[in-house]
């Protein structure tokens, strides 16, 4: 395939190690004339990210988040076949290639590679999440968090390759026409829950999302955040999510439900001696629900 048709789009924000190690991974698997185009993305880092061989550097003055990283390499790129890959993968040698002619088969669909973290397949889902599936997610009663995991079949490709409702956003492959025609990611999520929104419109105009089983990359995963940001851009893009789909309110109704429950429990766990800290969790999970709810509100309808 001609390298001026394929471009690969890095967002990045914080230590450039990562970054820089995937765009020397990049180069050294396709030295030559035939090589993607590569765009890094500095997403408004505290410390500018510099010159990167075989990459062209955009420098954000503001961190808006992933979405809107991508949105801009996506833009200034001139490929075909756009390839968005997290800063910390780790790919081997042929990724790119293997994964745009995997891809090529498949297209229209948004594509992925398997991802793997420590060996360990991320998670893709046959299903989209609902207010039920998300609240009974943090669930304390065990019998609720389980039937989350109850996922429905996977049909098979004509490839052979498996369709699912969405794929992890952490690599990602597709046409530009279907990017752009979509509209690109929303720009209301900071953080998380973009590309599952992303691809429930992408199922609205009748295009499918497969996970390419032939070819697989490693991610290292968190390197730019810290768990606590982690699980509040969940809960913020969660709340995002619901309310471009018109349930801000019923899921904030859950959640109470939730909060309510997992109390009643913790107090019968503490009846039968057990030591449980009743109300830590029950505050964490009310102010993740408060700053979920405005993250809601700020947000705009489904477009």
């Amino acid at each position: 395939m001609d390298a001026a048709m394929r471009s690969v789009v890095i967002p990045h924000h914080g230590d450039p190690k990562t970054t820089s190690e995937l765009v020397a991974m990049l180069r050294a698997a396709a030295p030559h004339a035939d090589s993607p185009e590569v765009i890094v993305v500095d997403d408004g880092s505290p410390e500018p990210l510099g010159s990167l061989p075989g990459a062209r550097v955009l420098r954000l003055d503001q961190n808006k988040g992933f979405a809107h990283a991508v949105n801009v390499g996506v833009r200034a790129s001139r490929g075909d076949v756009i390839l968005v890959l997290n800063s910390d993968l780790r790919p081997r040698p042929g990724f790119v290639e293997d994964l745009v002619r995997e891809a090529q088969a498949e297209f229209p669909a948004l594509t992925s590679p398997t991802v793997t973290e420590g060996g360990v397949v991320m998670e893709n889902s046959t299903v989209f999440p609902t207010v039920w599936s998300v609240v009974a997610s943090r669930s304390a009663l065990p019998a609720m968090r389980d039937r989350v995991r109850v996922a429905e079949a996977q049909p098979r490709t004509k490839m052979g390759n498996r369709e699912v409702a969405w794929v992890s956003g952490a690599a990602l492959c597709f046409q530009r026409g279907v990017f752009e025609r979509v509209g690109g990611f929303d720009e209301d999520f900071f953080m998380y829950m973009e590309d599952v929104d992303l691809q429930f419109r992408l199922r609205s105009m009748g295009i499918k999302r497969v996970l390419l089983e032939s070819v697989s990359v490693e991610h290292l995963g968190a390197a730019s955040s810290t768990e606590e940001d982690r699980r509040g851009w969940m809960v913020d893009s969660t709340f995002v999510y619901f309310r471009k789909r018109g349930r801000l309110h019923v899921l904030a109704a859950a959640w109470i439900g939730m909060i309510s429950t997992n109390v009643a429990y913790d107090v019968a766990r503490r009846l039968t001696g057990r030591r449980v800290s009743i109300w830590g969790n029950a505050v964490q999970q009310w102010r993740l629900m408060r700053s979920g709810l405005a993250a809601g509100r700020r947000a705009t309808r489904a477009r």
